[in-house]
């Protein structure tokens, strides 16, 4: 047999792949972007907890009024009056105001208000100016034009379908409503700088009104005389303006049925800010004129409901009533809020202002059955008939005033045959309900439009 030898190299094996090891790979290092952060809104406490589970405004039409100041001046009170009584089931209204104060936590209180707060673009002064200083209100309202982005802010955060700003004095709102391309109502209560030397526009008087035709689908003015202003812009375009008078709550103001007395003093009432640009003065020394004419009784006593916003003006008053005995004839009772009791017992609410708008205090004193006294200038022209609802004397005329107290004095039972007169007018033009009859109309107008841009 033949040897049988091993093989010299081992048998052939079937090729199988090697076997590969895998390495497990680190995800790319990705960097977290910056999230935008939104500011949560700045609403009351009461809506905080469920501001996006069950809003207020929900399946309502929403306006951004802006308010350029948290206290309780005649344009604040109409703009109470405004919220008050607008349906609450179809508007739901957001306040933002410019500047803080009482006026604020006072709205707060109403169901279909949501207050918030922006800080307010300076474009008009309230008091007197030189040409450096006017230079610095230009620049400074250059400079802060971004106080626009926070109520562009809330218009996108709450889906605002029209801006209502409540004044001249702020420019905010017009500005926003411009760049969100939705309606804008600009309500003018207030006379410009060629008739009010006091009320500085910081841009002009013609450059001021061309801003205001520009940035509104509509401009509310407060009487005639405020419209009439406009020109020239009322005449090329005279639908985009109209008169809505100031309202006032007449049932809240029901006049207290009282016999006239024509023995006891003439009882006067003024009221507003105790300033001279409201002529108050005016009012003082009529009263000592009058000293002189009723030497012994004096048949005139003045109530006086506001304050005093300059301490020299009150040192000069003191001392002229001190100087002519007339402390026992003049009653400063500060800024009250119940006009109503106010009002019981006067026979005579008296308004010297000259550069009045409107004069809220006439409405006032009307819906309480008080005749009026007013200088005859401004608004107040239009608001009641001289002989028919009250008396007008000549403007910055403290003599004439007196000699128009005098002709009522010894004209009592007159002077009471008109309180029915003006009852009766306050409830057919002035009363809020009327108002807001206008005011809805114009609402539906604009929303259902395509806004004038």
């Amino acid at each position: 047999m033949a040897d049988i030898k091993p093989p010299t190299t081992p048998p052939s094996q079937p090729e199988t792949a090697a076997p590969t090891i895998q390495v497990a790979q680190k995800p790319p290092l990705v960097l977290p972007m910056p999230q935008p952060t939104v500011k949560p809104p700045q609403l009351p406490s009461r809506y905080r907890s469920d501001v996006f589970r069950n809003p207020p405004w929900q399946n309502k039409r929403r306006i951004l009024f802006i308010c350029h100041d948290g206290k309780p001046y005649g344009a604040q009170k109409s703009l109470e009056l405004m919220l008050r009584h607008l349906p609450a089931d179809q508007y739901h209204c957001f306040v933002s105001f410019g500047r803080s104060g009482p006026f604020y936590d006072q709205l707060s209180e109403l169901p279909n208000v949501t207050t918030l707060r922006h800080q307010r673009m300076m474009w008009v002064k309230h008091s007197q100016r030189n040409s450096l200083k006017r230079l610095g209100d230009r620049l400074s309202l250059l400079l802060n034009v971004n106080r626009v982005f926070p109520l562009l802010e809330t218009c996108q955060q709450f889906k605002i379908d029209l801006i209502h700003t409540n004044s001249l004095v702020s420019m905010e709102g017009a500005l926003t409503a411009k760049i969100l391309g939705i309606p804008h109502i600009w309500h003018i209560r207030e006379w410009f700088e060629e008739y009010n030397p006091r009320f500085q526009l910081t841009l002009g008087d013609a450059l001021t009104k061309q801003m205001v035709h520009l940035l509104s689908s509509q401009v509310v003015c407060v009487s005639d005389i405020v419209r009439r202003q406009f020109h020239p812009w009322v005449e090329q375009d005279p639908g985009r303006y109209r008169v809505l008078y100031n309202s006032v709550d007449t049932e809240k103001l029901t006049p207290t049925p009282q016999p006239p007395n024509l023995e006891a003093p003439l009882q006067l009432a003024y009221f507003g800010r105790i300033s001279d640009g409201k002529r108050f003065g005016d009012i003082i020394d009529a009263l000592v004129h009058l000293k002189a004419f009723y030497p012994y009784e004096f048949p005139f006593k003045l109530w006086v409901y506001g304050e005093y916003i300059d301490e020299r003006y009150r040192q000069h008053l003191e001392l002229v009533i001190s100087r002519h005995q007339l402390q026992p004839y003049v009653v400063f009772c500060g800024y009250q809020n119940d006009i109503g009791a106010c009002m019981v017992g006067k026979d005579l609410v008296v308004l010297p202002s000259t550069n009045e708008s409107f004069g809220r205090s006439i409405i006032e004193g009307m819906a309480a059955g008080i005749p009026i006294l007013a200088a005859q200038s401004g608004g107040p022209t239009e608001l009641f008939q001289s002989g028919h609802h009250g008396f007008f004397f000549k403007p910055k005329d403290p003599h004439d005033l007196a000699q128009q107290l005098i002709h009522i004095e010894h004209h009592r039972q007159q002077l009471a045959d008109m309180r029915s007169n003006v009852v009766a007018r306050a409830k057919k033009v002035f009363d809020v309900s009327v108002q807001q009859h206008q005011l809805q109309a114009l609402y539906d107008e604009l929303l259902t439009r395509t806004p004038v841009f």
